[in-house]
């Protein structure tokens, strides 16, 4: 049920919100608080929406425990963070990433609303005690905060006070987690398994195949979408993907981020795969469609048969992974943020195998390189050689094996719904045959009745 009710209204070209209990009552507090922050042009959008979002949090929680705004003290403020962390990992969105909770938590809800008790301090009209630091004698006020003394640091150029004295009941040494932006394990597996369950022919294999090559390579949708077939047929390019010498095909996109035109590199287990794509699946369907305005993409619209554009590939997949839950912002990317994550890894065990460099600049610049970042062309000969070798090392072996089973197990699962889907079409073809067997079968017996009637009549 909502505590509070939030109206826009616009006034001199700014929008104002009115807060209102659940009785119809305007909150004035939270009122007045947000048409300060909106008045002194201090905040962003984004920082006024997270206050919006906090003071509604706030009143709910006050409302449930039947507690008067201005009776807010430390003690509250430690179980509205807990409660504010429970709401958090039950939502839907939450993806298990406690952490990231925590730090939601600490920014989203307890830092705003000490800033909203701090500036109800300084309006000196309501309680005197509602905010401020400790005495030598102790807690002096409800809520303790340093923020008062951190304003007058500013003033006067001195070192602030730590966050941890500006909102001491926030949550402590949250440390940031890394993977919250990379998809794991279980995504990848949902997000093929909703593919295959939810497109069909060209489609399903079209979707499968951008994510895939987005997670070997780390490929953006801007140059996915410029993607031509001739890169990946033609006598050349059997050359080099039968050369014992390469352990991989350099592609490089007609367009690219920032208009770079560095190559990307598909494992060639990948670009075999793109080339069955090709013979099994693109060209089949060209033909089948008559479609002449394809200009040789390697990814076209199902309906129209023209190349679908970036904005085209994040939106298709942004929607699957609203649909399946993903928290917002982790789509497409977090495929590309899991390939960088796996590529350091990898580079790291290949340097320290073959006893090269492992420091961290080194590491980032080889994958910077494999992400299509600019780098430092001082690095250039090193890299290369560092590629040459690595190719021979366990590391490289075991990420190669992995990819391969990886393509395996997802191309089992394409067979095995294109089997149970020829298998429906046969049974429903057999039903049918059987039906109109069994109407011939009547019909016949029914003339064979006529004649036999007439027969008789003769």
């Amino acid at each position: 049920m909502k505590v509070i009710t939030e109206t826009k209204l616009s006034y001199l070209g700014k929008e104002y919100y009115i807060f209102q209990d659940k009785e119809g009552n305007v909150i004035w507090p939270a009122t007045d608080f947000m048409i300060s922050r909106i008045r002194d042009e201090e905040d962003q959008p984004s920082t006024l929406d997270t206050y919006r979002k906090a003071l509604k949090r706030l009143y709910l929680f006050l409302d449930e425990n039947n507690i008067n705004w201005l009776n807010m003290n430390d003690g509250y403020l430690g179980k509205f963070r807990n409660w504010c962390l429970e709401l958090t990992i039950e939502n839907p969105r939450h993806r298990g990433y406690i952490n990231k909770a925590r730090q939601t938590v600490n920014h989203d809800y307890l830092e705003p609303i000490y800033t909203f008790y701090y500036w109800a301090q300084k309006q000196k009209i309501y309680l005197p005690t509602l905010l401020g630091p400790c005495t030598m004698e102790g807690p002096a006020f409800q809520i303790t905060s340093e923020l008062p003394n951190r304003d007058e640091a500013r003033r006067n150029g001195r070192k602030e006070p730590a966050k941890i004295f500006l909102y001491p009941k926030r949550f402590r040494n949250v440390p940031k987690n890394k993977d919250s932006k990379s998809a794991e394990d279980h995504q990848v597996t949902e997000l093929q398994d909703y593919i295959i369950q939810n497109f069909k022919d060209y489609e399903a294999e079209c979707l499968l195949m951008i994510s895939r090559i987005i997670g070997d390579t780390g490929t953006r949708p801007v140059a996915m979408a410029s993607f031509i077939q001739s890169q990946f047929i033609g006598s050349d390019v059997e050359k080099k993907l039968f050369d014992n010498s390469h352990n991989k095909l350099e592609v490089r996109p007609l367009k690219q981020k920032g208009g770079n035109s560095m190559p990307i590199e598909f494992p060639i287990g990948t670009a075999l795969a793109v080339r069955t794509f090709i013979k099994h699946t693109l060209i089949p369907f060209i033909k089948k469609n008559q479609y002449e305005e394809h200009h040789g993409h390697l990814f076209l619209k199902p309906n129209s048969g023209i190349p679908l554009q970036p904005s085209d590939i994040t939106k298709i997949f942004s929607t699957i992974t609203t649909k399946l839950g993903w928290p917002k912002g982790q789509s497409l990317y977090s495929l590309r943020h899991r390939y960088a994550n796996d590529e350091l890894d990898r580079e790291l065990a290949i340097s320290h195998e073959l006893g090269f460099d492992t420091s961290e600049p080194v590491i980032r610049h080889q994958v910077s390189k494999k992400m299509t970042h600019r780098s430092e062309k001082s690095l250039q000969e090193y890299v290369e050689s560092r590629q040459r070798y690595g190719a021979k090392t366990t590391a490289s072996r075991q990420a190669t094996k992995i990819k391969e089973l990886e393509a395996t197990v997802a191309n089992q699962a394409i067979e095995t719904k294109q089997a149970l889907e020829k298998a429906q079409e046969l049974s429903e073809l057999a039903e049918s045959s059987a039906l109109k067997i069994n109407q011939l079968k009547n019909r016949i017996s029914q003339l064979e009745q006529n004649t036999e009637e007439m027969t008789r009549k003769k």
